[in-house]
């Protein structure tokens, strides 16, 4: 995958767990991301995120956990058909977290980040966004060549964006 979509309401959302979490204290936060991948006009794969869960977490200033209830809780979110676009459920395609340290070297892919990617979200579509909440700075990575790499990243603000994209089967 070497392009991701999120819609704003997804970042609004990722923003707001981790600033509201961090907020007096350095800590990691985290975000399920949900959405489907999709194909652009030209056969493009890229991976369209329209929804982000906050997690509950085991966390420190360098460390985060999402704990499992978190993932059984976003999926029982996801199945509400309000969740769905165009009658189509979306699907875990990636995670969010905060690196709480301040400016752009601050969003990278650690080690235990890249660890997590390949266990967790091992698939062409599974994309990770890293934000620092103070500076505002946000990167996403996804796999390259079979390693977890940045890739280009739009947010998608206009208001009819289900009219934009074709979705791919894929099994989740």
């Amino acid at each position: 995958m070497t392009i991701c979509c999120i819609n704003e309401e997804a970042l609004d959302v990722v923003y707001a767990h981790c600033a509201r979490a961090t907020r007096g204290r350095t800590r990691e936060e985290a975000a399920l991301l949900y959405g489907l991948p999709c194909i652009d006009r030209g056969f493009n794969p890229f991976t369209w995120i329209w929804l982000a869960v906050p997690a509950v977490t085991t966390a420190s200033a360098t460390h985060v956990e999402i704990r499992e209830e978190s993932f059984l809780e976003a999926e029982e979110r996801v199945a509400s058909p309000e969740a769905s676009v165009l009658g189509r459920r979306p699907i875990l395609v990636g995670w969010a977290h905060s690196h709480p340290f301040d400016g752009p070297g601050s969003v990278f892919m650690s080690g235990t980040d890249r660890e997590t990617m390949r266990l967790r979200f091992p698939r062409d579509h599974h994309v990770g966004l890293v934000l620092d909440p103070k500076s505002g700075h946000w990167g996403v990575f996804g796999w390259v060549d079979r390693q977890v790499a940045p890739v280009a990243a739009r947010v998608v603000r206009d208001p009819d964006w289900k009219r934009h994209f074709w979705c791919a089967e894929v099994a989740p």
